[in-house]
């Protein structure tokens, strides 16, 4: 995770997704992710939605094994006050 914004009632969040080498082959993968927030008492404040995707079509869609990709994700709600982060994939192709 390298950046959390507000912009009114939501929250954004951009980060670097990477894929390690898979032995020698070179695929290309979808990803579907989950950033879940939680406060000082571990407890849920709110829950990320974001893909490998691009917001724009002209750029590729996938993300290659070795690649390391700049990702957004983001939801309604203020997770600016989280005190951790788990990482959950939820799609794989």
């Amino acid at each position: 995770m390298l950046d959390l914004y507000l912009d009114g009632g939501y929250t954004g969040i951009r980060g670097l997704l990477a894929l390690d080498h898979d032995k020698d082959s070179i695929t290309e993968h979808e990803i579907a992710f989950e950033l879940h927030f939680y406060d000082a008492n571990n407890k849920l404040i709110g829950t990320a939605l974001g893909t490998s995707k691009p917001s724009s079509s002209v750029q590729k869609q996938t993300i290659s094994t070795g690649e390391i990709k700049y990702v957004s994700a983001g939801e309604v709600g203020d997770f600016s006050k989280y005190a951790k982060v788990d990482f959950e994939i939820t799609d794989y192709k």
